[in-house]
């Protein structure tokens, strides 16, 4: 048992006393001290709804919500670097479009590529089928080991034939 936290303190685990106490967790950004890491990430908007006709391509997200480390390249729309220093990240895409489909018998899909390839342990696919209108497809990845320099993207594949506008007021891309 140990005192409850006082506003900002936590439950901190004393390995000298093997004890649990309130304190002040330590935030540090190396990996050899503290319990609590400051959080690095980004997310991606688009500006405007995203028209195209095509089949496999990346969704060239534009906006920059928040980037805490230099994740996004504005040089390489809808792309996020890994910089020195982080380890491993998480993914998410929410892509929603604007189009009723019917029942065109064709999938829209979305997948995460790393460093160009579709195919890799940590991916993720959504498929949107045929008959729904204003669908969303969401995807999320496991937490995956990356190298500096290692690049993540959102690529769609757009079978149905005809012009698909991906929402941008609900659409995003973020790394943590």
């Amino acid at each position: 048992s140990a005192p409850s936290p006082i506003d900002g303190n936590a439950l901190l685990w004393d390995a000298t006393n093997s004890e649990w106490t309130s304190g002040t967790p330590i935030v540090a950004a190396n990996a050899a001290q503290g319990m609590y890491k400051p959080f690095r990430g980004a997310l991606l908007t688009l500006i405007s709804d995203y028209n195209y006709t095509g089949t496999l391509m990346v969704i060239p997200f534009e906006n920059p919500e928040y980037d805490t480390s230099s994740f996004f390249n504005a040089g390489e729309l809808g792309s996020f670097t890994i910089p020195t220093g982080v380890k491993k990240v998480r993914l998410h895409a929410n892509i929603k479009h604007n189009n009723n489909f019917g029942s065109t018998g064709s999938d829209l899909i979305i997948r995460f590529a790393k460093n160009g390839s579709l195919n890799w342990y940590g991916t993720s696919v959504n498929t949107f089928k045929t008959g729904y209108e204003d669908a969303g497809i969401t995807i999320v990845s496991p937490v995956v080991p990356v190298n500096p320099g290692d690049y993540f993207d959102v690529y769609i594949r757009n079978d149905f034939g005809s012009q698909v506008s991906i929402d941008s007021a609900t659409s995003s891309f973020s790394i943590e």
